[in-house]
């Protein structure tokens, strides 16, 4: 399998096809096939607690170059890209571009939480006055 199994990329030879795209000729996905599905599933499983949590609605898919599913979900933001990386595909609400949702969560996270302890300790209220249900969330080490 490689990275761009586009028709225009492949030829039939006898009984066999070849890939002819030499830009991407060294770029195979044999080994990582087979966890497709469990990474998919992940993924999947990961939206729904973010869900559950309320930290997703709706309306929060947001996009990425390729419209594959579950990669750029709840991330929905102002900040459109363009991300043209291939592994960085995902604009996230920080204004980077991002690996997946996941890593997007994560940083929006960490700024929501460094943001919460700046307040606080501005009110004079401590670091760790209260933690956010989204906090909370991002110890969770489900991936």
């Amino acid at each position: 399998v490689f990275e761009d199994m586009a028709p225009w990329n492949v030829v039939l030879e006898g009984a066999a096809l070849s890939y002819i795209d030499h830009d991407t000729q060294d770029s195979t996905y044999d080994h990582l096939v087979p966890r497709a599905y469990q990474t998919m599933i992940a993924l999947m499983n990961y939206i729904r607690t973010v869900q559950d949590f309320g930290r997703c609605g709706k309306g929060a898919k947001g996009g990425n170059p390729m419209g594959i599913p579950f990669i750029s979900h709840c991330v929905r933001s102002a900040y459109e890209g363009p991300c043209r990386d291939p592994e960085k595909t995902v604009p996230c609400g920080d204004g980077q571009c991002r690996g997946s949702f996941v890593e997007c969560l994560r940083a929006l996270l960490d700024a929501e939480s460094q943001h919460r302890v700046t307040s606080a300790e501005a009110r004079d209220e401590g670091p760790y006055k209260s933690e956010p249900v989204a906090v909370k969330l991002r110890t969770m080490d489900m991936l």
